[in-house]
């Protein structure tokens, strides 16, 4: 009975040494489920005709109609999951840097870089970020900036 007392002992402090805490085998595993899809997506092109008419609206009643700020979209085979308007997640999105959260790269690898030029995509991206950073930093909304863009 000493020895597995030892035992079990020696083992906790290894386990507590490598960063494990004792109870981590009691621990319920905690999944994140996926996010919700947006409506209207059709075979092969996904939400694109959608977005392609009127990209903030799109977002913002997708957004609405799932309840949900963040949520998946297709454009055309591509999913992206878009962070709407929880401002907590918008202040991570407006403050990351580019080496963290790239929307260069984003927008690169969904086929602008392709069709616009890689410097089009640097500058244009830089302003949006620019734009995201002073709307969501400031406190200001999205919803009434945008409306008055419809």
């Amino acid at each position: 009975a000493a020895n597995s007392s030892s035992r079990r002992r020696r083992r906790s402090q290894r386990q507590r040494a490598a960063g494990h805490d004792d109870d981590d085998n009691d621990r319920e595993d905690l999944t994140v489920p996926p996010p919700p899809v947006a409506p209207g997506s059709v075979p092969l092109l996904g939400h694109a005709l959608l977005y392609s008419r009127h990209p903030p609206i799109f977002l913002l009643s997708s957004e609405k109609s799932l309840s949900s700020p963040v949520f998946t979209i297709n454009l055309a085979g591509r999913r992206m999951v878009v962070v709407g308007s929880d401002s907590v997640a918008q202040k991570c999105v407006a403050s990351a840097p580019e080496s963290v959260l790239s929307a260069r790269d984003a927008v690169a690898e969904i086929g602008f870089e392709y069709t616009l030029g890689r410097r089009n995509v640097h500058v244009g991206t830089d302003f949006h970020k620019r734009v995201l950073r002073d709307q969501v930093l400031s406190g200001n909304k999205f919803e009434g900036w945008l409306g008055r863009m419809a």
